[in-house]
């Protein structure tokens, strides 16, 4: 699992080296982003429906940033391999420094693989997915405001590493502290200088509400790259997540 790992790093340096030399613009925001999580196994059956639905919000609550409602099947090949499918919408609203010049929706198709591996005598859990993405797209008239002008496409493949430890350690309190990491690379030929899309770092505390329910209060670290490669937009994410998970009876 270690050399997947180490050439996915070395190919986002690599795709990161040829703008080295670009001068860039850095666009710091600080932002809150509400989640939802939902997995719910269908009876006894490996099979079950998910469901993500998140707000973001920009300038700390005061601006819209995005939403997304993300639905999909998950498919329980083992106790450590799981399958997953799905669609997700969003829409992105002007933020920032560097705003879009007016709301834009994209639609995404995606499939996934997660793995759980023990170490160090705790549970890891890597995830790749794949997306492949109708991204909407401004068109600047002669005369008038900007108007929605349709949509490009994109491919982009995305791994997360994460794992959770017990607090206080080694004892079931019912609390625990998460760390994670997401990469992002887009591919294809509609990419433009933004091979390297993003990286999350997140850390938070949890709890066990109950045997189906816990939540979540984080803040993740989000260092984006724009479509132009100039402009890096770093998000100070403040972030409370709720998982759902009880079983749907047959």
């Amino acid at each position: 699992m270690k050399r997947p790992i180490l050439l996915l790093l070395g190919a986002a340096l690599c795709c990161l080296a040829p703008a080295a030399a670009m001068a860039r613009d850095y666009d710091n925001n600080g932002t809150v982003w509400l989640n939802y999580f939902g997995d719910h196994q269908i009876g006894e059956s490996p099979w079950g429906l998910l469901l993500d639905a998140q707000v973001r919000r920009d300038n700390m609550r005061m601006n819209q940033q995005q939403y997304l409602v993300q639905p999909g099947v998950n498919y329980q090949l083992n106790e450590r391999v799981s399958l997953g499918a799905g669609y997700g919408y969003m829409r992105t609203y002007p933020y920032g420094e560097f705003p879009l010049p007016l709301a834009l929706p994209e639609h995404r198709v995606w499939e996934q693989a997660s793995i759980a591996t023990p170490c160090f005598g705790h549970r890891f859990t890597h995830r790749f997915r794949l997306e492949q993405r109708h991204l909407g797209t401004p068109r600047t008239p002669i005369v008038g405001a900007p108007q929605f002008g349709g949509y490009r496409y994109e491919n982009r493949f995305r791994y997360r590493l994460l794992t959770t430890f017990p607090l206080p350690f080694g004892k079931d309190s019912g609390c625990y502290l998460k760390a994670s990491d997401e990469i992002f690379i887009n591919f294809g030929g509609a990419v433009a200088k933004n091979t390297f899309d993003q990286n999350r770092a997140y850390l938070a505390l949890g709890r066990n509400l109950r045997k189906d329910m816990k939540v979540e209060l984080g803040f993740m670290e989000q260092t984006l790259q724009h479509r132009n490669g100039r402009v890096i937009e770093n998000n100070h994410t403040l972030m409370l997540s709720v998982f759902f998970q009880p079983a749907l009876k047959r």
